[in-house]
């Protein structure tokens, strides 16, 4: 077997990452894809860096605070608002998308196993600023890359007044699910994206059957380079509400659900179960 120059190595390594990452423009993927069905080795390496990749995600689920939303709450009971149901947990961040240090967590696996993995997960993200996590994602990008990973979600809320309080203590504004959800709609959860801040949140749902995304930010977050010519297939709708911005990215002709959304004047009474969770 012949090994590749170093130059040329570090370039396989970075269109590896960026295909997994969804990172390519499609003229890019295409060809790369191309490259799959005919060299072994180049399909090796990619599943490979795809089974360190689902390691990692698995191991990365730190403990989530259990304070945070009641404290949320109690906040807002003290302005007077009506309080809700009970609160749970705060949501625990997803882990995103693993850049080029891919090669180096490998090892950190195999060495330190899940305990040493968690651990220099925590020491390349807990100084934010100082650490670069690389180019940011695209509406459509986040999205694709979300239904190819199964399209699926840990991070749920299991009533109405939980997800309100959720996006309070994001963004400062509640949102609500406003349930009963539309016909043919089944909400799934939320997740994180860096895309048009570093809180971006995503909402996971079925509409009809296919795979529907909400991304949520403040308003004065809006970036217009996340949005991507719509692709063949794909459709991106934006509504402003109160001081959040929300894009659905869907394959369905229409919007689906974000214009069922509401910002509520109180806390939500727990209604369910249509809101995310199971």
């Amino acid at each position: 077997m012949t090994t590749p120059p170093p130059q040329q190595a570090h370039d396989q390594d970075d269109s590896v990452d960026r295909f997994l990452d969804h990172l390519m423009p499609p003229a890019e993927r295409v060809g790369f894809e191309r490259r799959l069905t005919a060299e072994p080795g180049l399909m090796a390496e990619v599943q490979r860096q795809r089974e360190v990749d689902a390691a990692l995600r698995g191991y990365a689920q730190a403990p989530s605070p259990s304070v945070v939303l009641e404290a949320i709450r109690r906040h807002i009971e003290a302005s007077h608002r009506t309080p809700g149901a009970e609160a749970q947990a705060a949501p625990t961040p997803r882990l995103r998308s693993i850049p080029a240090w891919r090669r180096l967590a490998v090892a950190a696996v195999l060495v330190l196993g899940v305990v040493g993995a968690w651990q220099i997960y925590h020491a390349f993200t807990a100084a934010r600023g100082t650490y670069d996590p690389g180019p940011h994602r695209t509406l459509l990008q986040a999205y694709q890359a979300t239904v190819d990973n199964g399209f699926h979600s840990n991070w749920t809320c299991r009533d109405d007044a939980e997800f309100a309080l959720t996006f309070f203590d994001q963004f400062g504004q509640m949102l609500s699910m406003n349930p009963p959800l539309p016909a043919q709609t089944l909400a799934l959860g939320l997740e994180y994206y860096d895309i048009l801040s570093h809180k971006t949140i995503g909402m996971l749902a079925r509409v009809n059957e296919q795979p529907v995304m909400i991304f949520i930010d403040r308003l004065e977050n809006d970036d217009q380079s996340a949005v991507q010519s719509v692709e063949a297939g794909k459709h991106i709708f934006r509504r402003e509400l109160g001081d959040l911005v929300l894009y659905e990215v869907t394959p369905l002709d229409h919007p689906g659900l974000v214009n069922h959304l509401r910002q509520p004047t109180e806390i939500p009474r727990g209604e369910g179960p249509h809101a995310p969770g199971r």
